[in-house]
Protein backbone atom coordinates (compact mmCIF):
# COMPACT_ATOMS: atom_id res chain seq x y z
CA UNK A 1 0.00 0.00 0.00
CA UNK A 2 2.00 2.92 -1.25
CA UNK A 3 2.52 6.17 -0.14
CA UNK A 4 2.85 9.32 -2.66
CA UNK A 5 2.62 12.40 -0.53
CA UNK A 6 6.05 14.28 0.64
CA UNK A 7 7.18 16.02 3.53
CA UNK A 8 5.86 16.76 6.89
CA UNK A 9 2.13 15.90 7.45
CA UNK A 10 -0.47 17.33 9.38
CA UNK A 11 -2.36 14.38 11.29
CA UNK A 12 -5.45 16.99 11.95
CA UNK A 13 -5.71 17.83 7.93
CA UNK A 14 -5.67 14.38 7.16
CA UNK A 15 -8.28 13.82 9.61
CA UNK A 16 -10.39 16.68 7.72
CA UNK A 17 -10.06 15.17 4.52
CA UNK A 18 -11.09 12.04 5.34
CA UNK A 19 -14.15 13.43 7.05
CA UNK A 20 -14.89 15.06 3.99
CA UNK A 21 -14.55 12.17 1.58
CA UNK A 22 -16.57 10.19 3.85
CA UNK A 23 -19.37 12.49 3.88
CA UNK A 24 -18.91 13.12 0.28
CA UNK A 25 -19.21 9.25 -0.34
CA UNK A 26 -23.10 8.95 2.14
CA UNK A 27 -23.89 11.88 0.28
CA UNK A 28 -22.93 9.87 -3.24
CA UNK A 29 -25.02 6.65 -1.46
CA UNK A 30 -27.97 8.95 -0.80
CA UNK A 31 -28.25 10.37 -4.25
CA UNK A 32 -27.86 7.10 -6.13
CA UNK A 33 -30.84 5.49 -4.34
CA UNK A 34 -32.83 8.57 -4.93
CA UNK A 35 -31.89 8.28 -8.34
CA UNK A 36 -32.37 4.93 -8.61
CA UNK A 37 -36.09 5.30 -7.03
CA UNK A 38 -37.41 8.03 -9.05
CA UNK A 39 -35.55 7.63 -12.09
CA UNK A 40 -36.79 5.45 -14.52
CA UNK A 41 -33.78 5.15 -16.88
CA UNK A 42 -31.77 4.40 -13.71
CA UNK A 43 -33.69 2.11 -11.73
CA UNK A 44 -31.67 -1.15 -12.28
CA UNK A 45 -28.51 1.11 -11.91
CA UNK A 46 -28.57 2.12 -8.05
CA UNK A 47 -26.39 -0.72 -7.14
CA UNK A 48 -23.31 -0.01 -9.65
CA UNK A 49 -23.96 4.04 -9.11
CA UNK A 50 -22.98 3.18 -5.36
CA UNK A 51 -20.37 1.02 -6.59
CA UNK A 52 -19.17 3.86 -8.91
CA UNK A 53 -18.82 6.47 -6.00
CA UNK A 54 -16.87 3.96 -3.88
CA UNK A 55 -14.52 3.65 -6.46
CA UNK A 56 -14.30 7.59 -8.06
CA UNK A 57 -14.12 9.38 -5.20
CA UNK A 58 -10.56 7.96 -3.33
CA UNK A 59 -9.23 8.60 -7.33
CA UNK A 60 -10.49 12.04 -7.50
CA UNK A 61 -9.44 12.80 -3.63
CA UNK A 62 -5.90 11.24 -4.25
CA UNK A 63 -5.26 13.49 -6.89
CA UNK A 64 -6.83 16.39 -5.44
CA UNK A 65 -4.46 16.00 -2.15
CA UNK A 66 -1.31 14.43 -4.23
CA UNK A 67 -1.01 11.96 -1.18
CA UNK A 68 -1.11 8.59 -2.17
CA UNK A 69 0.23 6.35 -5.65
CA UNK A 70 -2.08 3.45 -5.13
CA UNK A 71 -5.56 5.29 -3.43
CA UNK A 72 -7.48 1.94 -4.13
CA UNK A 73 -5.25 -0.14 -2.49
CA UNK A 74 -5.05 -3.19 -5.77
CA UNK A 75 -1.39 -4.04 -4.64
CA UNK A 76 -1.52 -7.04 -2.44
CA UNK A 77 2.24 -8.45 -2.54
CA UNK A 78 1.45 -11.83 -3.55
CA UNK A 79 -2.48 -12.89 -4.51
CA UNK A 80 -1.47 -16.56 -3.48
CA UNK A 81 -0.86 -15.14 0.25
CA UNK A 82 -3.76 -13.18 0.09
CA UNK A 83 -5.95 -15.51 -0.60
CA UNK A 84 -4.22 -17.94 2.06
CA UNK A 85 -4.64 -15.89 4.54
CA UNK A 86 -8.06 -14.65 3.28
CA UNK A 87 -9.44 -18.39 3.61
CA UNK A 88 -7.87 -18.80 6.66
CA UNK A 89 -9.79 -15.84 8.22
CA UNK A 90 -13.03 -17.43 7.11
CA UNK A 91 -12.16 -20.67 8.57
CA UNK A 92 -11.61 -19.01 12.07
CA UNK A 93 -14.42 -16.88 11.88
CA UNK A 94 -17.75 -19.45 10.58
CA UNK A 95 -17.69 -21.27 13.28
CA UNK A 96 -18.56 -18.74 15.96
CA UNK A 97 -19.90 -16.87 13.86
CA UNK A 98 -22.79 -19.72 13.16
CA UNK A 99 -23.15 -20.41 16.67
CA UNK A 100 -23.40 -16.50 17.98
CA UNK A 101 -26.02 -16.38 15.11
CA UNK A 102 -27.92 -19.15 16.31
CA UNK A 103 -27.94 -17.64 19.96
CA UNK A 104 -28.90 -14.15 18.70
CA UNK A 105 -31.38 -15.70 16.27
CA UNK A 106 -33.11 -17.90 18.70
CA UNK A 107 -32.91 -16.03 22.01
CA UNK A 108 -33.28 -12.51 20.84
CA UNK A 109 -35.63 -12.76 17.75
CA UNK A 110 -37.29 -15.87 18.65
CA UNK A 111 -36.62 -17.63 15.45
CA UNK A 112 -36.60 -21.20 15.26
CA UNK A 113 -33.44 -23.47 13.96
CA UNK A 114 -34.24 -24.88 9.68
CA UNK A 115 -37.34 -23.02 9.60
CA UNK A 116 -36.47 -20.68 6.92
CA UNK A 117 -36.05 -21.50 3.12
CA UNK A 118 -32.70 -23.24 3.33
CA UNK A 119 -30.24 -23.15 0.38
CA UNK A 120 -32.49 -23.55 -2.37
CA UNK A 121 -34.01 -20.75 -4.23
CA UNK A 122 -36.05 -18.84 -6.75
CA UNK A 123 -33.15 -16.27 -7.15
CA UNK A 124 -30.97 -13.56 -5.70
CA UNK A 125 -33.47 -11.21 -7.13
CA UNK A 126 -36.60 -12.34 -4.80
CA UNK A 127 -34.90 -12.25 -1.86
CA UNK A 128 -35.42 -9.68 0.99
CA UNK A 129 -38.47 -8.53 2.30
CA UNK A 130 -38.73 -5.00 0.78
CA UNK A 131 -40.97 -1.90 1.98
CA UNK A 132 -43.78 -1.40 0.76
CA UNK A 133 -44.37 0.57 -2.20
CA UNK A 134 -47.69 1.93 -3.84
CA UNK A 135 -48.20 1.72 -7.65
CA UNK A 136 -46.12 -1.79 -8.01
CA UNK A 137 -46.56 -5.15 -7.43
CA UNK A 138 -44.02 -6.53 -5.27
CA UNK A 139 -43.11 -10.50 -5.11
CA UNK A 140 -40.77 -11.67 -2.94
CA UNK A 141 -39.65 -14.88 -1.03
CA UNK A 142 -40.88 -14.79 2.38
CA UNK A 143 -40.45 -18.50 4.84
CA UNK A 144 -40.66 -21.18 1.96
CA UNK A 145 -43.36 -19.38 0.00
CA UNK A 146 -43.67 -16.40 -2.38
CA UNK A 147 -45.70 -13.41 -1.58
CA UNK A 148 -47.01 -11.44 -4.15
CA UNK A 149 -47.96 -7.60 -3.29
CA UNK A 150 -50.69 -5.83 -5.06
CA UNK A 151 -49.72 -1.98 -4.32
CA UNK A 152 -51.65 -1.21 -7.64
CA UNK A 153 -55.30 0.51 -7.17
CA UNK A 154 -56.92 -2.25 -9.24
CA UNK A 155 -57.20 -6.25 -8.92
CA UNK A 156 -54.19 -8.50 -10.31
CA UNK A 157 -54.59 -11.86 -10.53
CA UNK A 158 -52.24 -14.59 -10.81
CA UNK A 159 -51.62 -17.47 -13.47
CA UNK A 160 -49.34 -20.44 -11.98
CA UNK A 161 -47.83 -22.38 -14.33
CA UNK A 162 -49.46 -20.89 -17.39
CA UNK A 163 -52.71 -21.66 -15.93
CA UNK A 164 -55.69 -18.81 -15.19
CA UNK A 165 -57.37 -19.56 -11.63
CA UNK A 166 -59.38 -17.08 -10.70
CA UNK A 167 -59.76 -17.73 -6.98
CA UNK A 168 -55.62 -16.08 -6.74
CA UNK A 169 -56.95 -12.71 -7.48
CA UNK A 170 -55.68 -9.74 -5.44
CA UNK A 171 -57.20 -6.73 -4.52
CA UNK A 172 -55.94 -3.79 -4.16
CA UNK A 173 -53.45 -3.30 -1.40
CA UNK A 174 -53.66 -7.11 -0.64
CA UNK A 175 -51.06 -9.79 -0.79
CA UNK A 176 -51.40 -13.75 -1.93
CA UNK A 177 -48.98 -16.00 -0.40
CA UNK A 178 -48.33 -19.21 -3.09
CA UNK A 179 -46.05 -22.46 -2.07
CA UNK A 180 -43.04 -22.14 -3.88
CA UNK A 181 -42.56 -25.90 -4.05
CA UNK A 182 -45.54 -25.92 -6.64
CA UNK A 183 -44.48 -23.13 -8.70
CA UNK A 184 -42.36 -23.33 -11.98
CA UNK A 185 -43.80 -19.90 -13.41
CA UNK A 186 -46.56 -17.34 -12.52
CA UNK A 187 -47.98 -14.53 -15.08
CA UNK A 188 -49.40 -11.25 -13.59
CA UNK A 189 -51.86 -9.49 -15.26
CA UNK A 190 -54.99 -7.42 -15.08
CA UNK A 191 -58.42 -6.70 -16.34
CA UNK A 192 -56.14 -5.27 -19.54
CA UNK A 193 -53.63 -7.90 -20.07
CA UNK A 194 -50.03 -8.74 -19.22
CA UNK A 195 -49.53 -5.98 -15.88
CA UNK A 196 -46.27 -4.03 -17.52
CA UNK A 197 -43.02 -5.46 -16.37
CA UNK A 198 -41.88 -1.81 -15.01
CA UNK A 199 -44.63 -2.14 -12.37
CA UNK A 200 -43.27 -5.37 -10.46
CA UNK A 201 -40.62 -5.02 -8.52
CA UNK A 202 -38.79 -7.96 -7.08
CA UNK A 203 -37.05 -8.58 -3.66
CA UNK A 204 -35.83 -6.25 -1.47
CA UNK A 205 -33.39 -4.43 -3.64
CA UNK A 206 -36.74 -3.77 -5.47
CA UNK A 207 -35.50 -4.65 -8.69
CA UNK A 208 -37.59 -4.25 -11.74
CA UNK A 209 -38.76 -7.50 -13.22
CA UNK A 210 -37.93 -8.11 -17.42
CA UNK A 211 -41.43 -9.60 -17.98
CA UNK A 212 -44.70 -10.14 -16.47
CA UNK A 213 -44.28 -13.78 -16.45
CA UNK A 214 -41.51 -14.31 -13.49
CA UNK A 215 -39.57 -17.99 -13.47
CA UNK A 216 -39.64 -19.39 -10.20
CA UNK A 217 -38.00 -22.34 -10.73
CA UNK A 218 -36.03 -23.44 -7.46
CA UNK A 219 -32.15 -23.97 -7.90
CA UNK A 220 -28.37 -23.89 -6.40
CA UNK A 221 -27.20 -21.32 -8.96
CA UNK A 222 -27.89 -18.42 -6.98
CA UNK A 223 -24.95 -19.01 -4.65
CA UNK A 224 -22.49 -18.56 -7.40
CA UNK A 225 -23.99 -15.51 -8.25
CA UNK A 226 -24.48 -14.27 -5.24
CA UNK A 227 -20.73 -14.75 -4.34
CA UNK A 228 -19.36 -12.87 -7.52
CA UNK A 229 -22.22 -10.28 -7.26
CA UNK A 230 -21.58 -9.09 -3.19
CA UNK A 231 -17.31 -9.98 -4.57
CA UNK A 232 -17.33 -7.46 -7.61
CA UNK A 233 -20.47 -4.86 -6.64
CA UNK A 234 -19.92 -4.58 -2.81
CA UNK A 235 -16.63 -5.54 -1.14
CA UNK A 236 -14.16 -4.92 -3.21
CA UNK A 237 -16.18 -1.21 -4.01
CA UNK A 238 -16.20 -0.75 -0.08
CA UNK A 239 -12.75 -2.01 0.62
CA UNK A 240 -11.49 0.24 -1.89
CA UNK A 241 -12.83 3.43 -0.36
CA UNK A 242 -12.17 2.60 3.10
CA UNK A 243 -8.99 0.05 3.57
CA UNK A 244 -7.63 1.39 0.61
CA UNK A 245 -7.99 5.33 0.36
CA UNK A 246 -9.25 5.91 3.94
CA UNK A 247 -6.81 3.69 5.73
CA UNK A 248 -3.73 4.82 3.95
CA UNK A 249 -4.72 8.36 3.88
CA UNK A 250 -4.91 7.89 7.72
CA UNK A 251 -1.96 6.11 8.12
CA UNK A 252 -0.18 8.61 6.66
CA UNK A 253 -0.59 10.77 10.04
CA UNK A 254 -1.50 8.12 12.49
CA UNK A 255 1.52 5.67 12.31
CA UNK A 256 0.59 2.24 13.89
CA UNK A 257 2.42 1.87 17.09
CA UNK A 258 1.48 -1.99 18.40
CA UNK A 259 1.38 -5.56 16.95
CA UNK A 260 -1.37 -7.70 16.82
CA UNK A 261 -0.72 -11.22 15.75
CA UNK A 262 2.46 -9.44 14.14
CA UNK A 263 0.93 -7.21 12.04
CA UNK A 264 1.16 -3.61 13.00
CA UNK A 265 -2.20 -1.95 14.00
CA UNK A 266 -3.01 1.21 15.46
CA UNK A 267 -5.36 4.51 15.37
CA UNK A 268 -5.60 4.77 11.88
CA UNK A 269 -7.49 0.89 11.40
CA UNK A 270 -9.94 2.12 14.02
CA UNK A 271 -11.14 5.07 12.79
CA UNK A 272 -11.24 3.81 9.28
CA UNK A 273 -13.47 1.09 10.59
CA UNK A 274 -16.02 2.86 12.54
CA UNK A 275 -16.76 5.20 9.32
CA UNK A 276 -17.13 2.45 7.74
CA UNK A 277 -19.73 1.39 9.83
CA UNK A 278 -21.22 4.79 10.48
CA UNK A 279 -21.83 5.08 6.72
CA UNK A 280 -24.08 1.91 6.96
CA UNK A 281 -26.52 3.83 8.77
CA UNK A 282 -26.90 6.55 5.49
CA UNK A 283 -30.14 4.00 3.78
CA UNK A 284 -30.58 2.00 6.91
CA UNK A 285 -30.65 4.02 10.43
CA UNK A 286 -30.90 1.49 12.20
CA UNK A 287 -28.36 0.98 15.78
CA UNK A 288 -27.59 -2.73 14.57
CA UNK A 289 -25.84 -1.64 11.79
CA UNK A 290 -22.74 -0.46 13.56
CA UNK A 291 -22.17 -4.16 14.38
CA UNK A 292 -20.27 -4.29 11.00
CA UNK A 293 -17.57 -2.38 13.09
CA UNK A 294 -16.21 -5.23 14.15
CA UNK A 295 -15.56 -7.13 11.01
CA UNK A 296 -14.80 -4.13 9.46
CA UNK A 297 -11.52 -3.99 12.00
CA UNK A 298 -10.54 -7.80 10.94
CA UNK A 299 -10.63 -6.42 7.38
CA UNK A 300 -8.23 -3.56 8.42
CA UNK A 301 -5.91 -5.94 9.77
CA UNK A 302 -6.22 -8.26 6.67
CA UNK A 303 -5.29 -5.20 4.51
CA UNK A 304 -2.15 -4.38 6.72
CA UNK A 305 -1.27 -7.67 6.60
CA UNK A 306 -1.06 -8.45 2.79
CA UNK A 307 -0.40 -4.60 2.10
CA UNK A 308 -3.64 -4.00 -0.38
CA UNK A 309 -7.24 -4.66 -0.38
CA UNK A 310 -8.01 -7.70 -2.16
CA UNK A 311 -7.78 -10.39 0.81
CA UNK A 312 -9.92 -8.24 2.50
CA UNK A 313 -12.27 -7.73 0.42
CA UNK A 314 -12.50 -11.78 0.14
CA UNK A 315 -13.18 -11.76 3.60
CA UNK A 316 -15.64 -8.97 3.53
CA UNK A 317 -17.55 -11.03 0.75
CA UNK A 318 -17.49 -14.04 2.57
CA UNK A 319 -18.88 -12.70 5.81
CA UNK A 320 -21.62 -11.32 3.79
CA UNK A 321 -22.60 -14.26 1.77
CA UNK A 322 -22.39 -16.54 5.50
CA UNK A 323 -24.57 -13.97 6.74
CA UNK A 324 -27.38 -14.31 4.28
CA UNK A 325 -26.77 -17.78 3.96
CA UNK A 326 -26.96 -18.60 7.69
CA UNK A 327 -29.89 -16.84 7.66
CA UNK A 328 -32.28 -18.95 5.90
CA UNK A 329 -32.23 -21.81 7.58
CA UNK A 330 -34.22 -19.73 10.34
CA UNK A 331 -37.46 -17.86 10.58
Amino acid sequence: MSQGRQGPVNPRRLLAEVLGGVLTLALWIALSDWLSSNVALLADYGGALSAFGFVGLPLLFARWTNSLEDPLGMTDESLTKSLLISLGCLLIIVGPFIVGFDLVARQLWGQQRFAGPGLLSVGVAFQGRPPLINGRVQVFEHGRSIMVVNGLNHRVQIRSNGLEDASREIAPRDRLELSRNKLNTIEIVDPRGPVQASLIRLGRAQLPAQSSTLSLSLGWSWLLWLLISQLVMVAIPEEAFFRGWVLQHLRLGYKPKRLVFGTPFGIAHVLSAALFAGVHLVLIPAPHRLLVLFPALAFGWIAQRNKGILGAAIVHAGCNVMLIVVSRFYA
